[in-house]
Parts: structure tokens; sequence; C-alpha cells
């Protein structure tokens, strides 16, 4: 079998991200070959110059180059990519070049398949014409960086006022940066195009001198904010200006040899060589020259990595490790990502599974469902006349969840708490004095909440968590899940608790002690046979070593018997296992085994009833619930996903089905006595005996996992090293049957002979004749003969066992040392970590038992050991799946197989050689932090340190939320737009059809994805807008009033700002699009037609292969609905929890296929209407709850930047998809309209121009209402994430920005909050607002001074809901609008009248 891991690593091979991105061009376009002519429409012309012209994109791709491996035996003329692509020679001879100088096939493959679209590129912009040119041209151009700095030359002129009527002047200037900026711009397109010559930057150069003449000429009049950022980056008002000749010439005179160098170069026999094969080096001396006159300039103008540009622009698209590890050089990384997060980006290597981000999202929706139903079932109960309040109502029926949700009123067996008055521990019935309305709630209540722990439970034994045999009852596990202890309690009243302890193993005693010795006295015979029977072995017996093995095992467990004993049966350390039990109260099921005992006798031993420890346990199951969601739910479904992941052979989850098959067969030996006999229980001793194989199995592979370097093992990879034990532990077992059958056989010859023997005697004692005595003396001899073959056989079969087992035994030791070896990991003795991970016999005796009915009981003995071991195997994979040590490990190894070819690579220089290998060291270094940030992030303990500051932090987050989040629905507004992108304009106006539909909306969807998506928005808190925001509702500690009235105001302020009704809605019909769109592909499929190139960029990445969508869409005829929306548009309902059995599909295959559709569209769903992730934020926006406070609204841009940038410049400019080019104008046309909305509600009037006035009342500058509208709209779009965030802030700090350069004034989006919480934060602005109104208040009361406008905007800011549109309504727009109705003012516009309510105070009190 192919496991997950091979597959995974097949899928990857070697390829890196760039080597991904052709492949998936290659996928869905073609490559162009020599002589085609491609399309010529706007469109593809657009994309052309885009990608021939556009510095972002080539500063992507040069940045990003592909890093190839040289093969010293690889003759490029030789190969036929090269002999069958003749004609670049003679039309790109440069390309030629390069080409002959490729080191190995797949650079040649690289550089033949770039030729090739660049070619097409390149004809369809000469197909264009002069007119498509132009329009083509300046479009792909707006987008462009390098053209801004173009622009940026008129504005110093400008600036001067010579130059202020002097058009040819300041067009000389903006000439003069265009050719700096072609300059600057050069080394991306140089080295992201193959095609690219140095003629075309001659000519470039001459025609950015024009172009840059006549556009300066035309921007001269408009402003003069770029001086002030050339000023910070150059030192000087324009870039000609930080250009001093005189400089150059005195640093050359300076440095002689640099000197003559320059000298030869141009005066070589190339000519001009700047424009030739020396271009680097003469480049070089230039910079090294610049870098010591202005090293401003310097960083502008560097090559490669270290340009300004470049690092800018990576730092801006790729500041998270989501986007870090996508582009990672480890392929393992890379696919790692994708098993936890799927990025949005497109790529072609995506693994056929959804990720486990999806996965823990709708476990979360379906948690939070089942818990809102107790909320539902309390307010029911208060609407009735009920008069407990909430937390007294879920704390009772906490009490009755571990009682088996029994709620009786004269309950007998009490419960011990603190007493309110002097804190001692007293007995109290929980149930005391409740009426029957209360009765009923309870039950209701407490019966959920078992549903809600039953689904914990069952997924905690699915993952390894624990082993369903570990509780004989399963009420006993549920209660184990829902404890959560009150560690500030147990410290402050420790007499009490340890007198609760002392009360709960009393009770302990007299029900475990017995069974307890029982079974130490059984495994104590064990060890006295399996001595005896070591002591009768000869030194050289193949099977000695392993039975030693079995014996240091029965010594260590009845090691543990003996000390759980001792702590249960001795009262005087009774106090000592209270302490234990204080010591253990952390060890919830996230953590390792602690104490002196295993897993199973630790929890028997110091699992104390819960009625005795009530007053220091959580019992409001609300509470309970919350804090389960928020951190047990993710670890159970990281360490079940990663296990199906990592685990190709499914080692774990198949442990617990065989140990329940063989606990079911005992069971079923021991409730038929009748059926009972020698060869059931042999089988049953048998799967016992594997069962422990299979649990050595599974410790031994799990170790592996985490090993540095396979190669030290003797492995190539770690899929190698995964099957090689495998196969050992098949062949092992397969013996182990072999032998167990000969045995059989064996004994029944024994007794054949026995029965031979005696008739052998009979007959010669009555002289039967010769003949019958020689006939039975024949079959005698037979059957020695046979017993001796069998004897022999099983020899042999003993000999190979041992064998195998000495292989696997070889693997464990060389495990055992060396760098992230097994003892290094593990720590405490090798010896006994030898004896952990080793094979042993793994024989199980019968104890000398002779009958059926004692063998029968020695197996049910047997039984509880085989559970134990197994059960601790299983919990050491899921703690080790847990975590994020097996995902290190392999890149390490990547990294550390890469440097190794870099030692290898015969063509490279030692100093080449060490640069690379430091540059690996870093990518490895930064791939590992971010690795291990989006472990923490998705265990929600990234950043956790000092609990007092977490508190205080979220306190914080949550009044930042209510004082400044009024805006977030107006910010959402071009969320239809995303959708748009993902399904198209006619499929989201059928869908949202289908929503405005009031019938629909009840009847239809209550069975859908897109029903539980909004349920999570809209009723169960609000999963985007808690992203977005900062804030963590499900967090139960909130010990003091303050922490929960401040989440209280959260909640209720998301209700009053109607957001998450807003995101539920969005959601709902971005899935119902979604869903359409997948049944449809899923038809197209089972009809055999080809899918067009936007279907199969949506399919990619979502996990689903041909074969799935087609039973998707079978099950979607059979069971979901089809029909016409009220435009007469045919749309698919898939109602998927009807999904069954139906035609070749079976039940099995129905269920799968129903999760993968359902996990692919919420996948989708989340990246449609962005939502941040695990890998979204910068690991310094979490790693401390100061980056959390900085950064708390900055999580949409940076999701904004993975989920919809990068792809849409993908599928856009890479790919021809039209609708990226609908929703980039949708976004920014909702954009706009929620601009003109904000204007509005700030009394000014969108659609007149802005007019800017001198200090005399003079008109100096006006900028037309729609192209304020235009960059407003894009701003606010969403879609080009960080690019626009950061020229925002830039626009806000400077008064420099893109949109000022094009005229269009300062965008507006943060001209109302403070420089300092732009800089530092929400947080830091209300420091800075009460510092400024604390400074004003003092002016006036020592100075008697005014209070200035920017004190009474600081005030403002400070209140809570003061954005909010409701209270901008009511404050600010209704009073304007009532005085405008009285006519004071000779009624005057709106806009003319308008005073904001913070003015209107100033007003007065001025007055007064």
């Amino acid at each position: 079998m192919k496991s997950q891991l091979q597959l995974f690593q097949e899928a990857y091979g070697d390829q890196t991200f760039q080597q991904q991105n052709l492949a998936m061009l290659e996928n869905l376009s073609g490559p162009a070959a020599g002589g085609f002519a491609p399309d010529s429409g706007y469109f593809s012309q657009v994309g052309a110059f885009f990608r021939q012209t556009n510095t972002v994109r080539n500063a992507y791709m040069a940045i990003n180059k592909p890093f190839f491996v040289d093969d010293p035996s690889y003759n490029p003329s030789q190969d036929i990519e090269v002999t069958q692509n003749e004609w670049i020679k003679s039309v790109y001879p440069e390309a030629f070049v390069r080409l002959m100088k490729s080191t190995s096939r797949m650079e040649t493959n690289h550089l033949v398949n770039q030729v090739k679209e660049e070619h097409a590129d390149r004809q369809i912009i000469e197909n264009a014409g002069l007119l498509g040119n132009i329009a083509s041209g300046l479009t792909a151009g707006l987008v462009d960086p390098v053209n801004w700095v173009a622009m940026g030359g008129a504005m110093k002129a400008a600036k001067a006022a010579g130059l202020a009527t002097r058009p040819l002047a300041v067009g000389a200037v903006g000439a003069t940066e265009n050719v700096l900026a072609l300059t600057a711009a050069e080394p991306f397109l140089q080295a992201a195009q193959a095609t690219r010559t140095t003629e075309e930057f001659q000519r470039d150069l001459v025609g950015g001198a024009v172009f840059g003449s006549i556009l300066g000429g035309v921007m001269g009049s408009v402003s003069s904010g770029r001086t002030a950022v050339n000023r910070r980056l150059l030192g000087a008002d324009s870039a000609e200006d930080a250009i001093d000749p005189n400089s150059y010439r005195q640093w050359l005179a300076d440095n002689p040899s640099d000197q003559q160098r320059l000298d030869d170069l141009l005066e070589g026999s190339e000519g001009f060589s700047i424009f030739g094969e020396d271009r680097a080096e003469l480049a070089g001396i230039l910079l090294k020259a610049t870098q010591e006159i202005n090293p401003g300039l310097a960083r502008i103008l560097g090559t490669g990595r270290n340009n300004f540009l470049s690092r800018m622009l990576v730092r801006m698209l790729f500041l998270n490790p989501e986007m870090n590890l996508a582009r990672s050089q480890s392929q393992f990384a890379r696919g790692a990502l994708d098993i936890i997060l799927k990025p949005a980006i497109v790529r072609t290597d995506t693994l056929n599974r959804q990720s486990v981000e999806a996965v823990m999202g709708i476990a979360e929706i379906a948690a939070l469902r089942v818990r809102h139903t107790m909320d539902e079932a309390f307010a029911e109960y208060r609407s009735g006349g009920g008069t407990l309040n909430h937390a007294q109502v879920m704390e009772i029926a906490g009490r009755a969840a571990v009682r088996g949700d029994v709620v009786d009123p004269h309950n007998t067996l009490p419960d011990y708490t603190l007493s309110p008055t002097d804190g001692t521990l007293v007995q109290v019935n929980p149930f005391e004095g409740l009426d029957e309305a209360g009765v009923k709630v309870v039950e209701k209540i407490a019966k959920t909440n078992r549903k809600f722990f039953d689904a914990f439970r069952k997924t905690a034994i699915a993952v390894g968590a624990f082993t369903e045999q570990d509780f004989v009852d399963p009420d006993k596990l549920a209660n184990y899940l829902t404890r959560r202890y009150l560690k500030d309690k147990i410290k402050a009243f420790d007499p009490q608790f340890k007198e609760a302890v002392r009360l709960g193993l009393a009770e302990k005693k007299s029900l475990e002690l017995p069974e307890l010795e029982l079974e130490r006295d059984g495994r104590t015979t064990d060890l006295n046979n399996l001595q005896a029977r070591l002591g009768r072995m000869a030194d050289d017996d193949p099977d000695r070593a392993a039975l030693t093995w079995d014996r240091d095992q029965l010594v260590r467990e009845i090691e543990d018997y003996e000390t759980a004993i001792s702590l249960l049966g001795d009262e005087s350390q009774w106090d000592y296992v209270a302490d234990l039990v204080q010591q253990n109260i952390t060890d919830d099921i996230s953590d390792g085994p602690t104490g002196l005992m295993s897993n199973s006798l630790k929890r028997r031993v110091l699992d104390i009833d819960d009625r005795f420890l009530a007053g220091f346990v959580e019992t409001n199951v609300s509470n309970i619930q919350a804090h389960q969601i928020r951190t047990l739910l993710p670890k159970l479904i990281m360490s079940g996903e990663l296990d199906k992941s990592m685990d190709g052979f499914q080692v774990s989850r198949k442990l617990q089905s065989k140990l329940t098959a063989t606990t079911k067969k005992l069971e079923k030996l021991q409730s038929d006595p009748n059926n009972l006999n020698l060869d059931k229980i042999s089988e049953v001793r048998l799967d016992l005996e594997l069962l422990l194989d299979d649990a050595a199995h599974l410790r031994l592979s799990t170790h592996l996992r985490l090993q540095l370097d396979v190669e030290r093992l003797g492995f190539s990879s770690m899929q190698e090293a995964q099957v090689r034990v495998n196969d050992l532990v098949t062949a092992l077992k397969k013996t182990k049957r072999e032998l167990s059958d000969k045995a059989r056989r064996l004994e029944l010859h024994d007794l054949e002979i026995t029965r031979a023997t005696s008739a052998l005697s009979t007959a010669q004692g009555r002289h039967l004749g010769r003949t019958v005595i020689q006939n039975l003396q024949d079959t005698l001899d037979t059957l020695k003969q046979n017993r001796r073959d069998l004897k022999n056989d099983i020899k042999m079969l003993r000999l190979e066992g041992n064998d195998t087992r000495g292989s696997l035994g070889n693997i464990s030791e060389q495990m055992l040392y060396g760098t992230g070896s097994a003892s290094e990991r593990l720590g405490g003795n090798t010896a006994t970590r030898r004896q952990e991970l080793r094979f042993g016999a793994n024989y199980l005796s019968m104890g000398g038992a002779i009958t059926e009915e004692q063998k029968l009981v020695r197996l049910m003995m047997l039984k509880n050991s085989v559970v134990n071991r197994v059960s601790n195997a299983r919990r050491e994979a899921y703690e080790i799946n847990l975590h994020d040590e097996q995902m290190l490990r392999r890149i390490q190894e990547d990294y550390g197989r890469l440097r190794k070819d870099v030692d290898q690579n015969t063509r490279m220089t030692f100093k080449r050689k060490k640069r690379e290998k430091e540059k690996l060291l870093k990518q490895e270094a930064r791939d590992l932090e971010d690795m291990k940030v989006i472990f923490k992030r998705f265990h929600k303990t990234d950043g956790v340190g000092n609990e007092g500051l977490g508190r205080v932090g979220k306190t914080i987050r949550d009044a930042n939320y209510v004082r400044l989040g009024g805006g977030f629905l107006l910010s959402s507004a071009p969320d239809p737009a995303m959708i748009i992108a993902q399904v198209g304009l006619p499929t989201f106006i059928r869908s949202m059809a289908r929503y405005m539909n009031p019938f629909f909306r009840k009847e239809r969807l209550s069975e859908d994805m897109g029903d539980w998506l909004f349920s999570a928005e809209a009723v169960l808190g609000g999963e985007r807008n808690r992203r977005i925001a900062g804030l963590d509702n499900l967090d139960p500690e909130r010990a003091t009033w303050l922490e929960r009235g401040m989440q209280n105001s959260a909640t209720y302020f998301s209700k009053a700002l109607m957001l998450n009704k807003w995101n539920g809605m969005m959601k709902d019909i971005s899935s119902s699009a979604i869903q359409h769109k997948l049944i449809k592909i899923g038809n197209k499929k089972r009809a055999g037609k080809r899918l067009s190139r936007s279907d199969k960029a949506f399919i990619e990445g979502l996990g689903l292969d041909d074969d799935r969508l087609k039973r998707i869409a079978q099950l979607q005829e059979e069971f979901g609905e089809n029909g016409t929306t009220l435009l007469g548009g045919q749309y698919h309902i898939a109602r998927t929890r009807r999904w069954g059995k139906t035609g070749s599909i079976d039940s099995r295959v129905a269920l799968e296929d129903r999760l993968a559709f359902e996990r692919a569209v919420f996948q989708r769903v989340q990246q449609t209407i962005v939502t941040p992730g695990a890998g979204s934020l910068p690991r310094w926006m979490s790693s401390t709850e100061m980056g959390r406070i900085i950064g708390q609204f900055g999580s949409f841009t940076m999701a904004a930047t993975n989920q919809v940038l990068v792809p849409m410049v993908q599928k856009g400019a890479m790919m021809g998809d039209f609708n990226q080019v609908i929703m980039f104008v949708g976004a920014s046309t909702l954009g706009a309209m929620g601009y003109w909305a904000r204007q509005s509600l700030n009394g000014k009037n969108p659609f007149e121009d802005e007019v800017k006035r001198d200090k005399r009342g003079r008109v100096i500058a006006r900028v037309p209402w729609w192209k304020k509208s235009i960059m407003e709209g894009i701003d606010r779009g969403g879609t080009l994430g960080w690019l626009t965030q950061g020229n925002a802030m830039m626009e806000r700090m400077t008064g420099v920005g893109v949109s000022t350069a094009l005229g269009a004034g300062q965008l507006s989006r943060m001209q109302t909050r403070s420089k300092v919480d732009i800089l530092a934060g929400p947080s830091a602005g209300f420091i800075n607002d009460l510092g400024t109104l604390m400074g004003a208040t003092s002016a006036k009361l020592v100075e008697g001074k005014p209070f200035t406008e920017g004190a009474y905007n600081a005030g403002r800011r400070m209140l809570w809901g003061q954005n909010l549109t409701q209270t901008r309504l009511a404050l600010d727009v209704a009073p304007t609008l009532y005085e405008q109705r009285d006519g004071g003012y000779g009624n005057p516009t709106y806009p003319e009248t308008f005073v904001p309510v913070q003015q209107r105070l100033r007003n007065f009190l001025q007055g007064l």
C-alpha cells in the first residue's frame, strides 16, 4: 500500500515553489511554442504587458528564482529539449547563451518553458497595434510603482517656485527620475526574464526619459508630497539632487584601483559596456561608491535580494508564516503547511485532502451548536417563570453530569464543597430545594451536555488520547474529560483540599485495593513461571533475549503495582498522595504521563471521585464546554489529522479496533461457557500477544518519525524506514501465527502419540497379531516423525522470529544514540529506554492454568496488562502527533540534504557554497519558527506567558473593539465582490436570490453547510469578527467583574453593530454558491466534459479528485434538490446531511465524501469571506501580549494579502481569470460606496470636488470627486492587502503616497486616527488621547486656555461605541437634520450645517 506519507512525498518531489507555479501555468493554459500567435484581446494584452513590464511581478519572480542542483555529467547541447527548440538561438541569442550554460536538465526545462511563455507575451504585444499597446500598456503601468517614481520628480518641481510655470523644466525632472527608476527596476526585469536584452534596456531608458518628461509636465502642478519621502530616503529633494557627479569623481580619485577598472570597462571592445556583459561588475563599482556617498540611494539601487524595493515587497507580501512556508525550499515544509492550513495561493502539488484547520473549524461549529442548545433551554426556563440564574442552572447541571445525569432532590450521596462563611469542608446536596421546572431544565441541559462530551469521548478514543478499555464505565471517561480544576482555590485552601482527597481515598481503598492486589499477585506468578523457564533454557536459545525482555517488563509492572498498593493501602501516605494529586491536576490529555506509575495505574489511584472535589473543580457546564472547545478540541483534531497524514499504516486507529474486537471475543467466551474450548482460548491468547506486538510497532514507528537523520539508521528516507518497520512487524506477526498453529498441532500430535502408544501396548499385551502390531507401530513412527518435523519447523520459525526481532532491535538501538535520538529526547536511563523501544517475545503465560475455565480467568487478567500497554503506546503517539516536533525534524532533514547537495556541487566556488549554506541556514531557522508558531496558534498557546498580563490584554482588546469597531460593518461592504471572484457573477446572483427567499432560507438550507456557517457567525459568537478584532469570547478565565463586563460589552456591541449577521449572511451565500459550483463541476466530470481554466483553478487545493467529484454529483442528484431561482437560473442544493448509500456508493464512502465536500466548502468559504487563520499574522503579532495589542486590528489586512491579493495576481495576471478583474472592480466600487456612506455620516458631500485653499482662502488645488472616489474605493476594497494598508499609513504619517501622487488627495481611511495609534496600535492611541485630554484639562485649570478641537476629538475617541453607525446618526446627523428642518440658517445644505457632537459640546462650554 502507499502511505499518505508516500503520496505526500511523491506529490511534492523535488520541485521548488517556483517550479510548482510553472507547472500550474502549463497545466491551465499550456506553454507557448515558437511561432505560435496567441489571441490579442484587450485583457490578454494587459496581462502580457503586466508580465513583461511590471516591476512588482518581475521582482517577485526574480527574488524567488528556483534553485537547481548541478549535474556534473549534464551537457545541454545534447538535451532533446534544446534540439527541439533551435528557433530560440536565432530569435533570442542571449537566452540561448544562458540555455547553453545550464547545468541540469531541470534548469533547461525551466528556461525553455520560460522563453516560450515570454515569446507568447511578446507576440501578443506585437499583434496589439499602436492603439492597443497604448491602452494596454497604460492600464498595466498604472499598478507599477516604478511609474509612480517618475511622477515624483514633477512634485518636487511643483515645490520649487521657479519651475511652477515652466512645464519643460518640470518635464526634465520627471525624465531624470524615470531614468533612475528604470535603472533601479532593470535588475528585476533582467533577472526574471530569459528573453530580455540589453538593447531593450537602452530603448527603455530613452523611452522612459520621454515618458517621464511628458508625464512630469502634466503632473507638475499637482502636489509636493513626494519631496518628504525623497528627503527621508535619499537625503535630497529628488533623485537627481542625490547624485552629485563631483562626489563620484572625488571617490574615484581616492580609490585608484576602482578608477582603473572602471576605465578599462568603459574603454573596452564592447564600447559603452554598461549595456554589455560587464554591466554587473560596473554596477558593483558604482554601487560601492554610492554606498559611501549616499547610503539611502544605495539601498534603493542595490541589486538582487539586497535591493530595497525587493526587500520591501517581500516583507509586505510574505510577512507571515503561511506565505513564508508556502515558498520554502523544504518540500516537507510546503507539504506540512498544506496539511495544516491549505494556503489560498494556486498550486499544482496539493494533497488530496482537506486541511486540519478546515476540519477543526467544522468541529468547533458543531460543538458550539450543541452548547447553544443549552442556552436555548435556559431561556425557555426563564420565560416560564424560572427563578434560578444562568450560572446556578449550569452549575447544578454540572453536578448532575457526574451522577449519570440524574437529578434527585433527595440525593443521599453528598458533595464536599467549601462553606461560603468560613471556608471549611462541608457536605451539601446540590439538588436540594429544586422545584419541578428546575429539575426539568437541569435534566435537559445535563443530557445535552452528555451529548457534547460523548462526542469528545469518542474523538479522544479515536485519536489515542485514551483507549476505550481504560474505563469500564464510559461515564467515568466523560467525567474525566469534563473535570477542570480551580488551581487558585486549591492553593488558597490547601488543608481542605487534602482533607477532601483523604475522604476520596478512603472510598477508593475499599473499591480498588483488593483488585490491585489480585492483579499484582497474578503478575508475580507470571514472573516466577518465566524465571523458571529462563532457568531451564540454554544460553544460546533463540528465544532467551526476547523472554528476558518480557521478564524485565513484568518486573517494572510489579513495581508499579507495589507503589500503587502502598500509596492506597497505607493511610500514613495519604498526605503524600494528596500532594501527588495536586501536582497532577494539570495532567489533562495534552500532557504526558507523570508521577511514579503508568497512565492506567496512576488514574486508578489519583483519580478521586468528583463528589469529594466538588469545591475545587469547575461545575458550570457552560464554562467547561467553552474551555474544552477552546483548548481540548484543537488538540484532539490536530493529533488525529496528523496521525492520518504522518502514519500511512494507521497503526494507532487499527490498534484500538483490534483491541475492541479481541475484548468482545473474550467477553463472549465469558458469557457463554458452553462454547468454551481450547481452540478459542488459544485464538484469543494469540490475539492478545499480537496486540502487544502492534503496541510495540506503534511506539517504534512513532519515535522513528522524530529522528533527525534517518540516513544514520541506514534508510534513504523516512518513508523507506516506516515501510521497513511495518514489513518487519508484519513478518514477525506472521511467524507468530504460524508458530501458534504448529504449537497447537504439536499438542494434538502429542495427544495422538499418547493414544497410539497406548494402543500399541494393548495390542502387544493381547498378542493381536504381527500385522496389527506392525500397523500400529508404523502409525506411531509416522506420528513421531511428524512431531520431529513440527519441532524442527517450530525451531526454524523461532529462529526466523528472533532474526526479525533482532532487525527491529537494531533499529531501536540506533535510534537511542546521536542528535535527536530517543534517549536524548525522552531523557532517563538509556537501558530503560532501550527496553521501552525494543521488541520482546510478548509471550503471555497461562500461569499454570489447566482447565478451560482456569485459562479463561487467566486471560481476563492478562487482558488488563495488554490494555495498559496498548493504552500507553496510543497515548504516546497522540502526544507526539499533538506537537510540532516531527514536523520540525523533517524540515531540518530537508535542509540538511540541501546543504549536502551544495557541498557536493563541484561547479560552485567555495565562497558561493558558503553563501548558499548560510542562506539555507537562515531559511531553515525561519521555517522552524514559522512552523512552531502555527502549532502554537492552533492550540491557542502562542504568546501565553504571564496569566495576569494575558487577562489584562484581553480586557484591553475588548475595550478597543467597543471604542473603535463601529466602522467594521461599512468596511465589510466589498465582501460580495470576493464571492464573485470565486464563483462568477451569475452564480453569485443566483445564490443571493435564493438567500433572499424566506421559504428557501427556512426549509431548504437547514441541512447544509451554509446554515452551519451562518449560525457560527450570527448566533454562536461571530468567528470572523472575533478573529479580525482580536477577541476571545470563549475564554472562561474572566475572574473579575471588569473582565466579564468588558467581554459582555464586546458581545452586545457586536449585536448592535450587526456585523455578525452580515458575516453570517455573506458566508451563507458564499457557501451556497460554492456548493452549487462544485456540484456543477462534478456533473461536468460525470458527463466527460472538459473543465474550463477557471473551474480547474477553483477546485485546485480543495482535495477533491475526479472520482470524488463524480460521486458528490451523484449523491447530490440522489439526495439533494435542483430547481430554478426567481430569476430563472438553475441551482443545486446539496442536502449533505441526507447523503447515504446509493448505487455503487456504500454508506462508508458516502460519509467520507460528505465530510470531504463539507470541509472543502468550509475551507473555500473561509478564504472567500476573508477570515484570518493560524498562519495569517506575522509572528510578532501573536508571540507576546504586547504584539497582540499593537497589531489588534491588523489581522484582516494580513489575511487579505494571503487569501486575496496573491491569488488574484496568480489567477488574473498569470492565468487570465476575468473573475479577478470583476472582483477588483466590484470590491473597489463597493469600497467607494462605503466611503460615500462614511462621508455622509461625517457631514460631507462625497459628490463634490475637494478644494484646497491657502491661508488667504484662495484655491490652490481641486480634487475631482470621481478621482477621489476611485482611489478611496481601491483603498477600501481590501483586494490589495498590505499594499493599500502600507500606502494609507504612509499618507497619514507623511502626507505622501500613491493617492497624492495621482492627484486624488490624501486617503481618508486613517485620517481620524492619531499617528501614535497608527504606529503602536489602538491601545497606544488611547493612552495618547488620554494624555492629550489630560494636558488640555491641565492647561484649562492652570492657564485658563480653552480646550482645543484636538482635545475634544481625543475625548470622543475614548468613548465606547462612539463611531457606531447608530451613535453617529443619533448624536451627529440627527441634530443637524433637525436644525436644517428648523430653517434657522436660511435652509442651508446638510454639509454646511453639520456639527459633530464633540464640536457642539465645545461650542456649548465656550458659550458658558
